[in-house]
């Protein structure tokens, strides 16, 4: 249960604190209810580009664990809410997203693989644009992103594979910058 803003400044309680306080609750539970495809109000959200809904529970969730924990939901393909904002190409929704919560947190839901072994990263350079890109490499930590880089799928592909076939090869030369001399030798092999 949340406390109302005047009862955080020590005011009487009212019956407005009440429904504010039950409000914020519902919204919690509602928005972690999946629907048949285990879709949450966050998927549904990023698939359709409504970034004004992903800003609104942003907003309204004034724990950043609860709005972690939802983004963390993985949907029937494996699929997070910024997964599946990025399969559309709503970028301006993803962009919402990347910036919900410190970067430290975002990079553990970057990591997150679908069922079929993509990554947020492998998916954004396949689909997403260059700023978009940069965004979410930038955000991964440095010592985590040679491994976020090699991690492939279940056809063997690695994130520069899927720059390469989403024809995105001014990603794949940025991300075959990031990669320090040892390590490309590594992934060349």
């Amino acid at each position: 249960m949340y406390r109302a803003p005047e009862l955080l400044h020590r005011y009487a309680p009212t019956k407005a604190a009440d429904v504010w306080s039950m409000g914020v609750t519902a919204l919690e539970v509602f928005t972690a209810i999946q629907n048949i495809n285990d879709d949450t109000l966050l998927h549904v959200a990023a698939y359709l580009g409504r970034t004004d809904i992903v800003k609104l529970v942003n907003n309204c969730l004034l724990n950043t664990a609860d709005l972690y924990r939802l983004m963390r939901i993985q949907n029937r393909d494996g699929n997070t809410p910024l997964g599946c904002g990025l399969v559309e190409e709503n970028t301006e929704t993803v962009k919402v997203i990347l910036n919900c919560f410190p970067a430290s947190d975002m990079s553990k839901v970057i990591s997150i693989p679908s069922n079929n072994g993509n990554t947020v990263l492998s998916l954004v350079a396949q689909y997403g644009p260059m700023d978009l890109v940069k965004l979410c490499v930038d955000i991964i930590p440095p010592e985590e992103l040679y491994a976020q880089l090699l991690v492939t799928d279940d056809d063997g592909d690695t994130v520069i594979h899927c720059a390469a076939y989403g024809n995105q090869s001014e990603a794949a030369v940025y991300l075959l910058d990031k990669l320090t001399e040892n390590k490309l030798e590594k992934y060349l092999k």
